[in-house]
């Protein structure tokens, strides 16, 4: 039998430029097995018989079997705008597109567009049996004569069990189409029985039963039992479980005496600290709902939280008194207490009944689409479940820390209290600024053996830099939480490479949802090739649906909006029915059950994960057409170098356009990124403009914050950014530094601008403080935040005495001994962070970094050992336990740093010196190595780190720093002859077959032998000086 080809659809035009088709969705799991098959399907009677009638009314048919095939290709992929490759006569292929949705069966199959096909087709349909069978990964081929549907299909990209359903999928689509051609096209229910029950069976979350008991019996019944463990710390400052329980009570009885019942809504208004944490306990003891606000809120947003949320107490300590005093002079008339009055006095006789499961727990406002915050209300039984997912991904037992990072606006925070305390684990409140400080975040994880952190993907990155580095070892820390942005797949083999099985989990969810509803746990490199890891299964007793707008199933692999069903789903936004019944609901396939509209897109993978696909309100009209500008971000990410992407939209009406935001080590060209684009996306969906940036801008939430990005787009794109150049020389220093920092072109900064709206974060900040050798503080850059005001800053600070020399790399205690460390012989302060790290609280570890040590101050002098103790000496005047720690080079530097110190008054409570095998025995000797062999000698010895992964230039500046210090030590050992000249005492330590410098002294004199003739006794042997000191500081405090 003939066809003619379809007159509808006409000729493909030879003027216009070939087109790609609409990609499959990913039907096959990773590791599938190259192959081709075949399955054949029998098509119903009534769609045989319509078809029988081709020969008659060949045109109109074959352009509703077309329309048949891109409707359910439309419904594979979840996208309206689809193309495939179609087979004429003699096998030829073109291209045949269509907007798929809103029109009847006629009308979609009068409106395909046929073009030239670029490259090779993803699908091709076969009316002619003309077209070989391995011409595409899926050829459908349709046998009007028998009437049968047939598919061949590579089995690397289609499964058997996806040929199947398509197979399906067609013969439901001609059945309704060629039935009655003028209804509106609509598969929504093309799904069969079986596919239908492994979505909404198979794909949900583990069902367990979480037990009578809600977070607050299960707390008690933790600290009735282990009253002594250690539960909460921050800073200095920690609480066993028997002291939170205790004071959490006091706080719940007298919130009760002040007329506080379940369910009503307390605020506490405070700093992230352990009272925090106390106040937050006391209100779900006490039946209430939990509202936390952030003291540096605006007085307007916190009075119309407090006033929706109708909640009559607020909690505070000193950060939030002024605010809730601007809240009540707003007009809200609440009742103000302080944390510490509810938390100190007598003890309370019998707590207040716990909870129920389907109370209220807590409120989170999260931002609205209208302006409007959002009043996010779940429940104890919600917030129960997911605690406990938390323990079963962490693996989390007695013996686990978890650090607490989160602000307390976010609900993350709470499991990161909640869910340690379960199984009698602690918790470690980090403030902020130690967060930002990626050194002294690392040193706190390995001073309270943290063994779970949750932190952001841009985040990580900056941590995973500093490991490494290898400034520092973390060998508690098991698993790492990544969440609120997506988590870029180079990253975790990074990640894997330097930290090997050490488990990643990449959460997702939502507030509404009781925080995280999935999870991804990675033991190692992801097997998927996605530019973006998945989102992982749904957690214990969650359902997980993708569906259509009217809350139907979308069949497996295609787009669609993730919807949240079970335990999880709260009780809607306080006070706001309007908002609420816009995005909750009941749940279509569980009767009586309520479902969360999440708004994010998202799709199933074979392997029964789910990936993120972005906002639903990402999307925009470009020339009429609806584009989903995280498809954009999704194909910029897949461009190679590229590590991070945004996209958003500029301009209005027909003068719309988008522009694309990337993060790069290297400048890419905008010609090249247009056309790698179009090779993926339609031309409109391809960006006008590109800029690239150091990091994209985050928002409150952690997430990229699409409105600073618009106005930055509109500045870059339009070109009417106001500019003046830099002037002075800091203004031209700085101007270039913002450059590099931000990734913005060379010349585009003026000394004008803002560093945070060019796209400035708190990490880039840190950044650029590193750039500027710390002349300026994080506390500058937030209040100077523009270039000039900067520029004086500097200026300023270039007025100043010479740098200090002495870094705290541990912070200082009431009663704590304070070791001082002097590198070797070109060494650097950083080379004692291991030693700090396991010092832990015991001893505060400050070192030296010596000047003209370090490579991005070229312009410093080296200094004579005389000089250094001089400086030093004056850095260390009137400090009290003071202990002296150097090897090598660095224990000259430090027995004359004690002479220095003892002279001016200061007292030295004991120095600790070490010499290895590469002592020299000469001058002669160091001066005879050359660059090489310095750093091979330095590289043995594994201490130093910038030495490790040295270029020559930097091979040249430690060597030649090394030389210099060698020449100073002997000279000053010459002198000694041996003999220290001090009043504290002295261990000399000696590695395999060095020899002592010091004289024989047993009054003042103790000698120790180790074994290795070149090692690092800091780090190697870190319990040697650590036990020493310790040793000595008993002593002195028993005679004190």
């Amino acid at each position: 039998m003939s066809h003619p080809d379809p007159a509808t659809v006409g000729p493909a035009p030879r003027d216009e430029p070939p087109q790609r088709t609409t990609p499959l969705p990913p039907w096959v799991l990773p590791d599938a097995e190259p192959g081709r098959g075949s399955q054949r399907r029998h098509l119903p009677a009534a769609v045989r018989e319509a078809l029988a009638g081709m020969d008659r009314d060949g045109d109109r048919l074959t352009a509703l079997v077309l329309a048949a095939w891109l409707a359910v290709l439309a419904r594979c992929v979840g996208e309206p705008e689809v193309s495939s490759a179609v087979a004429d006569r003699t096998g030829h292929l073109d291209r045949v597109s269509a907007t798929v949705g809103g029109t009847s069966w006629t009308q979609l199959a009068g409106g395909l567009r046929r073009s030239r096909l670029a490259g090779p087709a993803s699908a091709v349909l076969d009316l002619h049996g003309a077209a070989a069978a391995d011409r595409a990964p899926l050829l459908v081929r349709l046998d009007s004569t028998g009437g049968e549907l047939g598919v061949s299909y590579e089995t690397a990209c289609v499964s058997h069990s996806a040929a199947d359903r398509v197979l399906g999928y067609l013969a439901r689509a001609l059945a309704l189409a060629l039935d009655d051609p003028e209804q509106r096209v609509d598969l929504g229910e093309m799904l069969s029985e079986g596919e239908r029950r492994y979505q909404l069976d198979e794909l949900c979350g583990p069902r367990v039963n979480n037990g009578p008991d809600g977070f607050v019996p299960a707390f008690r019944a933790r600290a009735a039992a282990h009253p002594d463990r250690p539960a909460l710390h921050h800073r200095a400052e920690s609480l066993t479980y028997g002291e939170l329980d205790r004071a959490s009570d006091r706080v719940a009885a007298r919130l009760s005496c002040l007329g506080v019942s379940p369910g009503q809504a307390v605020a506490v208004v405070s700093d992230r600290h352990l009272d925090w944490v106390v106040a937050m306990l006391g209100v779900l003891k006490a039946g209430a709902v939990y509202l936390p606000v952030r003291p540096d809120f605006p007085a307007s947003r916190v009075e119309d939280q407090l006033s929706r949320a109708e909640c009559g107490v607020a909690l505070t300590d000193d950060s939030g008194a002024a605010l809730l005093s601007a809240v009540a002079g707003l007009g809200w008339p609440g009742r103000v207490s302080t944390i510490a009055a509810l938390r100190d006095g007598s003890e309370v006789a019998a707590p207040l009944p716990a909870p129920g499961l389907d109370q209220p727990a807590y409120v989170y406002f999260t931002s609205g689409s209208t302006g409007r915050p959002k009043g996010a209300v779940c429940a104890h039984d919600g917030m129960i479940n997911h605690l406990w997912a938390k323990v079963d991904d962490h693996d989390l037992g007695p013996k686990d820390v978890v650090t607490q990072t989160a602000s307390q606006c976010f609900d993350i925070s709470l499991w990161q209290i909640c869910a340690p305390l379960l199984v009698g684990g602690a918790a470690v409140v980090v403030d902020t600024d130690q967060q930002l400080d990626v050194a002294g975040f690392a040193a706190l994880l390995a001073r309270h053996r943290v063994t779970t952190v949750q932190i952001v993907p841009s985040y990580l990155e900056v941590l995973l830099a500093h490991l490494e580095a290898g400034a520092v070892r973390l060998p508690r820390l098991a698993s790492v939480s990544v969440t609120g942005e997506a988590l870029k797949a180079d990253l975790v083999r990074r990640w894997f490479s330097v930290m090997p099985g050490l488990r990643l989990v990449n959460a997702y969810g939502a507030t509404e949802v009781s925080d995280d509803t999935m999870h991804e746990v990675l033991d190692g490199p992801p097997d998927r090739d996605l530019s973006v890891v998945n989102v992982g299964r749904p957690l214990r007793n969650m359902r997980v649906y993708v569906v259509d707008d009217q809350r139907r199933l979308m069949p497996l692999g295609a787009r669609g909006e993730i919807v949240f069903a079970g335990v999880c789903v709260g009780g809607g936004y306080i006070n706001d029915p309007e908002r609420t019944a816009e995005a909750f609901g009941e749940d279509p396939y569980f009767p009586g059950e309520r479902l969360y509209r999440s708004g994010d897109l998202g799709r199933w993978l074979p392997e029964k994960r789910l990936e993120f696909l972005g906002r639903r309100d990402d999307q925009v009209k470009i020339r009429g057409l609806r584009v989903e500008t995280g498809e954009i971000q999704a194909a910029l990410l897949r461009v190679p170098g590229i590590s991070a992407a945004a996209v958003v939209p500029v301009g209005e009406g027909n003068g719309a356009r988008l522009v694309g935001f990337y993060v790069s080590e290297y400048e890419l060209a905008s010609i090249d990124l247009h056309d790698l684009l179009s090779a993926r996306l339609p031309e409109y969906m391809v960006p006008a403009h590109h800029f690239r940036l150091a990091e994209l801008p985050l928002n409150e939430n952690g997430k990229t914050d699409n409105r600073r990005l618009r106005q930055l787009a509109e500045e870059l794109a339009a070109g009417i950014h106001a500019f003046e150049p830099p002037r002075s020389g800091d203004e031209q220093r700085l101007a270039t530094l913002w450059a590099e920092v931000l990734g913005l072109p060379a010349g585009r900064v003026g000394r004008h601008d803002d560093f945070f709206d060019l796209g400035g974060t708190s990490l880039s900040a840190v950044h650029l403080l590193m750039r500027l050798d710390h002349q300026l503080s994080l506390t500058d850059m937030l209040t100077h935040s523009v270039l000039r005001d900067q520029a004086r800053l500097l200026e300023a600070a270039g007025d100043t005495a010479a740098a200090l020399l002495l870094h705290e790399l541990s912070p200082s205690a009431q009663g704590r001994p304070a070791l001082v460390c002097l590198p070797d012989a070109g060494g650097n302060a950083i080379n004692f962070q291991h030693l700090a790290d396991l010092a832990g609280e015991r001893v505060q570890v400050l070192a030296v970094e010596l000047p003209g040590h370090d490579l991005a101050r070229r312009q410093e002098d080296l200094l004579d050992l005389p000089g250094l103790a001089e400086r030093l000496g004056r850095e260390l005047a009137g400090r009290s336990g003071l202990y002296l720690w150097g090897q090598g080079a660095g224990g000259a530097a430090a027995l004359a740093t004690a002479r220095a110190l003892e002279r001016a008054g200061t007292t030295v409570a004991g120095v600790i010196l070490a010499w290895d095998e590469t002592t020299p025995e000469g001058g002669r000797v160091v001066d005879a190595l050359s660059d090489d062999e310095v750093v091979d000698r330095l590289r043995r010895r594994h201490a130093y780190v910038d030495v490790d992964r040295a270029t020559p230039g930097r091979a040249a500046f430690v060597a030649r720093a090394y030389r210099h210090d060698w020449a100073e030590a002997l000279r000053l050992l010459d002198r000694l002859d041996g003999r220290p000249d001090l009043d504290c005492p002295v261990v000399e330590v000696t590695l395999g077959a060095a020899r002592g410098r010091l004289r024989a002294d047993p009054d003042r004199i103790v000698r120790r032998d180790l074994p290795g003739g070149e090692v690092d006794v800091a780090r190697h042997h870190p319990d040697e000086i650590l036990g020493t000191v310790d040793g000595w500081h008993e002593r002195v405090a028993a005679t004190a």
